[in-house]
């Protein structure tokens, strides 16, 4: 982990789940230069019993800087296809609280997505999700951190056309 970090890589953990968190806070710890995406917000327990004890985790995962969350496939968090943004409001209210617009991110999830509705439909119900944001957290959340953590060149030429 200390050769992808020198290098500038970026070490999403896609399938972290509740008790995986310590695990991640160790590592960030250990490696302090190397960037951490927990992606799924590490597939938060909503609605059921165990939601405070993943809640202390992802609190305390959040206290290292170098970890950044990703707002993705929160829609099987809930184990509904009915689901709708209210539905997800204390895991992303908690998310915010504690990394901050600028260490949070939004992740399609597609293809994962479709028994869920589509793309679209997540899309829509995420973007309600920070209504209630200001328009720089928004961009934050919605784009601005992705392409801050990825390094991604958003002026660059583009696919050639021809």
């Amino acid at each position: 982990m200390r050769t992808v970090a020198r290098h500038g890589l970026v070490l999403d953990v896609p399938d972290a789940w509740p008790r995986h968190l310590p695990a991640m806070a160790a590592l960030a710890d250990a490696v302090p230069d190397l960037t951490v995406v927990l992606d799924h917000l590490g597939k938060p327990p909503i609605g059921r019993d165990d939601f405070p004890a993943w809640a202390a985790a992802l609190r305390d995962l959040a206290r290292r800087g170098n970890v950044v969350a990703k707002l993705s496939g929160l829609d099987t968090a809930t184990r509904r296809r009915d689901w709708t943004a209210h539905d997800l409001r204390p895991a992303v209210d908690l998310a915010l609280e504690s990394f901050g617009p600028s260490r949070l991110m939004y992740g399609g999830d597609w293809p994962m997505t479709v028994p869920g509705g589509g793309y679209a439909s997540v899309w829509s119900r995420m973007r309600e999700s920070v209504a209630a944001l200001s328009l720089d957290e928004r961009r934050a959340v919605m784009g601005g951190t992705a392409t801050r953590v990825y390094g991604l060149d958003l002026a660059g030429p583009g696919p050639a056309m021809g």
